[in-house]
């Protein structure tokens, strides 16, 4: 049974854009570390429209840490998927992205990494970024303002989020093999 592995909750006080805002096109990264080898199989965002909803649908990717950003490259071959802005309104609520499951080990930095890749034009998604003190232990939230290639890491803001897994199979099943699983193909 899947359950939660690592999240960050509490309140939510900032709106953080995500997509086209002015000349700035924000993509937004959360690190976190799980603390169990877990088998991922979904995540969750706390997310609205903002102003204008964009059009294009949301990139989802779980990517390797470089120097406490994304480094662009993904964690799993499975850790990716497209979030559909259908699936976002115009209230703050959570909204989730299913994943083929694939392993992640634990106490290690990864990347929860939201873009919308295609959007042109001033319309955007919000989503909310707590500012607590102490804040998310495993991570910090990262922000690109120009499409993800250059970052700022804000040590004092955490995104709210779910990762969501199941450890109980890497027991039951047998130990983790590299980045694959019981009854995943080599």
């Amino acid at each position: 049974m899947a359950e939660i592995l690592t999240n960050w909750e509490t309140g939510g006080i900032e709106e953080q854009a995500l997509g086209i805002s002015g000349a700035n096109n924000y993509v937004h990264s959360q690190s976190f570390q799980i603390q169990k080898d877990a088998i991922i199989d979904k995540i969750e965002i706390w997310i609205k429209d903002g102003p204008t909803a964009p059009t294009d649908n949301i990139t989802i990717r779980i990517e390797t840490d470089s120097a406490g950003v994304p480094s662009g490259t993904l964690a799993h071959a499975n850790g990716t998927g497209t979030m559909l802005q259908s699936a976002i309104d115009g209230t703050f609520a959570w909204v989730e992205q299913t994943f083929t499951p694939f392993v992640l080990v634990k106490d290690t930095v990864y990347h929860l990494k939201i873009t919308i890749p295609t959007q042109t034009g001033d319309s955007r998604n919000h989503m909310l970024a707590q500012q607590p003190t102490p804040g998310y232990t495993y991570g910090n939230l990262c922000v690109s303002t120009d499409a993800g290639s250059s970052w700022l890491i804000k040590t004092t803001h955490d995104l709210i989020f779910r990762v969501y897994g199941n450890p109980e199979v890497l027991g039951v099943q047998g130990a983790m093999r590299g980045n694959k699983y019981w009854g995943e193909t080599l």
